[in-house]
Order: structure tokens, then C-alpha cells, then sequence
């Protein structure tokens, strides 16, 4: 039995559930982006769509997905409704020839981590199962707190804080007489942080396990052990160049603010963020807070990032003996990393309701 209430499991917010209640459907059917106007699904898979169920007279194939899911897979993977689609369901496309089951709400061979035992089901705050000594449904009690960072806001990240004066004492100087040239000292550091798109991308397709760069993990530890080698370097780190944290975060791609809903979230006196090394702001709690994943709307946006590689990744089927390649299906880039300001969003990005987010194309 759990040994909380449900009140004390549940710690969403009502603007956290309104975001999964917000859906499109992606289709050839709306011609100009792709993606349906609001689209109201029932429990029982019936999609209304400008007040009617009878909106796919043709019989096209189509996607339903969350507006959210949307806009992160499209501005991550540097695609548009249209080529996710084609990449799904155009005639020749390979996932279409292999993988099309009418029918199916969830794409096939996909990992949507986290999620097993929720397809089909009320979306509750517990996994159904079938307790098969009294041969009924009963409540998982185990997959309870993951409701509360499952329906957490993937967009809402966690706001940096202002950097707080010191309470370590400087060192009288650097025991390494190099360090003592700013311009040289900043041209190592840089050097340690810098990790390039390819880098990034080659990294995250050499090996399905791993989700962030292994470039950009060691580039960020790096970094944080640096701060640890004495007062001297506590204080030319943390208090001098704090924007070395900010690039270091970069690398990673989902930790700072991408599509239009992150960017309506996003503090607005960091629109657009600066690279400067003097910085204001303490971006090594910020990178640490995603290093950790404690808060919940960073782990589901975690959850986004690897579902999303996984379209980039693709399938790959080979021979019996492994030697040749039979066919492959992917869509999109792994690699991308966010622009620092505010992109202007795409009219199926925002809901009716929303104000459009001015910003550079």
C-alpha cells in the first residue's frame, strides 16, 4: 500500500495537465504546415477536429501527437511536421514499408521510456495490472511517483538564480605562472568546454546507450573539477567566468531553452542569452541541476531528449551475419545545438489562446 495520499503523490499543476490535454494531428490533410488546428481526443481514441469526427474523408495516414512532443522533436532533430510524416508514411519510405499497423497509437519499435504499462490505459496516477491471484486489475503502487515528473512541464526549466558573492577566500595567486595570463587562461578553459556539433552527433550514433555526449559529460566534468583544485581557480571559475557553466550546458543541446513553450517560460531578462564569461546568473547550479535530474521537470524533459534520439537513430536492419546493411530508416540530425534567442514560432506552435513569440526565423 503507498504511504502517501494521493495529494501528496500528485504534485502537478493545473498548467502541467493542460498541456496533455493539448493535441494536433500531423497529416497531408492541412496542406500549408501539416498540422491540424486542436484536435479533442477521448478516452476511447475519437479525435474531433473544427467540431467534427468525419475530418479524414480521404483515409490518409496520420500522427497524433502533443503539441509540446511536436514542437521539442521538430526544433531538436532540425526537422518539419511535414518530413516527420513522410519519413512515417510516404509510399517509398522505408519505416512506412516495414513498420505501418493501422490502428496503432503509438509508433511501433520506439522507446518511450518510462511509459511501459500505460498505453490503452486512463492516464491515472498509477499502471494498471492484473493481480493474477484474484484475477483482476489492480493499481501498481510502485509506478505512482513517477505520475509526478511523467506530467511534469517539459518546458519549464528551472530558472537560473543570481550568482551570490563568494564565501571563500581568495588565494594571493596562481601556482602556475601561465594561469596568470587571462587571455591564455581563457583560451584553455575554452578549449576544455568547446565540443562541436559533429563531435556531438558522431558520439550519440557511435553507441544507442549513450543520450548525451560523452564529449560533452567530460568537458562538463571537467570543468566542475577544475573549481575544485584550490581557492585560486574556485574564484577565476565560479565568480570570473561563470559563462564557461552557460557553454558547457550548451553542448548537451536539451538543457537550455529550445521551441517557443521553453522560451515563454524563460526568464525574460536572459532573452537572449549571452556567452559573455562574466556573468550575473550561477550557470554551474544550473548545469548541476540537469547533471542530477533531481527536479521533475528536468527529468521528463531528460525523457524527451532520449525519445527523441531514437528518431535520429532510426532502424538499421542488417544481414544474418551482421556484414551488410539491409535497409535504414531515420529522420532528422542528432547534435543540434539550441540558438540562444527566442526562434519565431510556427503558427501550429502555439495554441490559439497563446501570444506568438517574436523572435529570429
Amino acid at each position: 500500500m503507498p504511504t502517501k495520499t494521493l495529494n501528496e503523490i500528485l504534485t502537478i499543476t493545473p498548467k502541467d495537465g493542460q498541456i496533455w490535454e493539448d493535441w494536433v494531428v500531423v497529416s497531408p490533410i492541412w496542406g500549408k504546415d501539416w498540422v491540424s488546428p486542436p484536435a479533442y481526443c477521448d478516452s476511447y481514441g475519437a479525435i474531433e477536429i473544427d467540431g467534427t469526427e468525419d475530418w479524414n474523408v480521404r483515409d490518409e495516414n496520420f500522427l497524433r501527437i502533443h503539441r509540446i512532443c511536436l514542437s521539442f522533436l521538430c526544433r531538436r532533430l532540425s526537422i518539419t511536421p511535414r518530413e516527420l510524416w513522410e519519413s512515417l508514411y510516404a509510399p517509398e519510405s522505408i519505416y512506412f514499408l516495414h513498420y505501418n499497423r493501422p490502428g496503432e497509437q503509438l509508433l511501433p519499435y520506439f522507446h518511450y521510456h518510462d511509459m511501459e504499462g500505460r498505453n490503452k490505459q486512463f492516464f491515472g496516477y498509477a499502471v494498471k495490472k492484473i493481480d493474477t491471484a484474484r484475477q483482476r486489475w489492480v493499481n501498481d503502487t510502485e509506478s505512482m511517483d513517477q505520475t509526478s515528473w511523467i506530467l511534469a512541464r517539459p518546458n519549464l526549466l528551472p530558472a537560473p538564480e543570481p550568482l551570490l558573492p563568494s564565501s571563500v577566500s581568495l588565494s594571493c595567486q596562481c601556482s602556475v605562472r601561465t594561469f596568470d595570463i587571462p587571455e591564455l587562461f581563457d583560451a584553455i578553459l575554452d578549449s576544455i568546454v568547446f565540443v562541436s556539433s559533429e563531435t556531438i552527433a558522431a558520439e550519440l550514433l557511435e553507441d544507442r546507450r549513450n543520450f548525451d555526449s560523452p564529449s560533452a559529460i567530460l568537458a562538463a566534468r571537467a570543468l566542475l573539477s577544475l573549481v575544485q583544485v584550490d581557492r585560486w581557480f574556485y574564484h577565476a571559475i565560479v565568480q570570473e567566468r561563470q559563462g564557461l557553466f552557460l557553454r558547457a550546458a550548451h553542448n548537451f543541446g536539451w538543457m537550455l531553452p529550445c521551441t517557443p513553450a521553453d522560451w515563454c517560460e524563460w526568464p525574460r531578462e536572459l532573452s537572449p542569452i549571452k556567452f559573455d564569461l562574466l556573468q550575473q546568473y550561477d550557470w554551474r547550479a544550473y548545469l548541476l541541476a540537469f547533471l542530477r535530474k533531481d527536479n521533475a521537470h528536468v527529468r521528463n524533459r531528460w525523457r524527451f531528449q532520449m525519445m527523441t534520439s531514437n528518431f535520429s537513430r532510426g532502424i538499421t536492419r542488417f544481414t544474418r551475419d551482421y556484414s551488410t546493411v539491409i535497409w535504414r530508416w531515420n529522420v532528422g540530425r542528432l547534435g543540434v545545438k539550441t540558438s540562444l534567442e527566442a526562434p519565431r514560432a510556427e503558427t501550429w506552435e502555439v495554441e490559439p489562446s497563446d501570444e506568438v513569440v517574436e523572435g529570429s526565423s
